[in-house]
């Protein structure tokens, strides 16, 4: 079975973790990911549905494939019964509470959990209630220093000149995270759900996607031979700092497929079980990818093939 990928969302409470989920939501019904939200209870999420109880979690079903989820039960049992689904999903986010420190469910998608493996943390930081109580205390600390995305929410209720100053402090605490700006809580969907490029027909290489805060651009490499594993491992060790993303299926040269995915400079790979059309890369980045960085990736990885 391969393992569906589980975004911790973190932050403190009213930090807008909510309205966030809300986008990623509306993003899905548009776009077709099948998500999953865990959720400590249902909270102001809007739904219109039935809820079917079950024995781990209340499910709600909603548009577009997506379910919702209030855990009742072990988070393990929640997620073995996420993948016997039907139609499991396709990403799973677990919002947890604006009190609790993400380091123990870290652990558990690491080394306990088999159906499914940590894709990413991502910690709102209100940036209003953050400049009126600088002093963020043990969770908050920690729900820092796990991140792989740190994502600036309410900055609209602050001075601009003070985004800079916060980013500072955020990045004497976790100097490897990306940070993003936010503004009534949107971010681009790339960022904390990096869909597969394999479900678009005729991927573009230099495709640009923008909203109003920032520019979210990515580059597909495609992967036309198998890999050697011992070299695409040296490559993702010197990965451009630039990229914050990269996320694709390699085929090796002794057979197997992997499903490669990097943030923030950490990265991880799985066997992918199934038959798959394409091997490629997408990078992701919220800044400007160079000719220069392109070339570099290509040549990276046309070095990783068998001599």
């Amino acid at each position: 079975m391969n393992k569906f990928p589980v975004t911790i969302l973190t932050g403190y409470l009213g930090a807008g973790k909510t309205t966030l989920l809300k986008s990623l939501l509306d993003y899905a019904k548009e776009n077709g990911p099948r998500i999953a939200i865990l959720m400590n209870e249902f909270g102001e999420i809007d739904v219109d549905a039935k809820i079917i109880k079950s024995s781990n979690f209340d499910l709600v079903e909603l548009a577009g494939g997506c379910v919702c989820c209030s855990l009742t039960g072990e988070f393990n049992a929640a997620l073995l019964e996420l993948a016997s689904m039907k139609n499991p999903p396709e990403h799973v986010i677990v919002e947890t509470t604006g009190l609790a420190e993400p380091d123990a469910i870290i652990v558990d998608l690491q080394e306990a959990i088999d159906v499914a493996r940590l894709d990413s943390v991502v910690t709102l930081v209100d940036c209003d209630a953050f400049t009126k109580y600088p002093s963020l205390g043990h969770t908050g600390r920690v729900q820092i220093e796990m991140a792989d995305l740190l994502i600036l929410s309410k900055a609209d209720l602050v001075d601009k000149s003070i985004i800079a100053d916060i980013s500072e402090k955020l990045r004497e605490i976790n100097d490897r995270a990306l940070i993003a700006v936010s503004e009534n809580g949107k971010v681009s969907p790339q960022l904390i759900l990096a869909n597969r490029s394999d479900k678009v027909a005729g991927v573009d290489k230099s495709k640009i996607n923008r909203n109003h805060l920032q520019q979210i651009q990515s580059f597909v490499v495609p992967l036309e031979q198998p890999l050697m594993e011992e070299r695409f491992n040296e490559f993702v060790y010197g990965i451009d700092s630039s990229i914050y993303r990269a996320k694709g299926f390699v085929k090796l040269t002794d057979g197997r497929i992997i499903l490669f995915n990097y943030v923030a400079g950490r990265a991880d790979s799985e066997e992918w079980q199934d038959q798959i059309d394409n091997s490629y890369i997408v990078f992701i980045s919220t800044q400007n990818i160079t000719e220069e960085i392109k070339i570099n990736l290509e040549e990276g990885l046309a070095a990783c093939i068998e001599d």
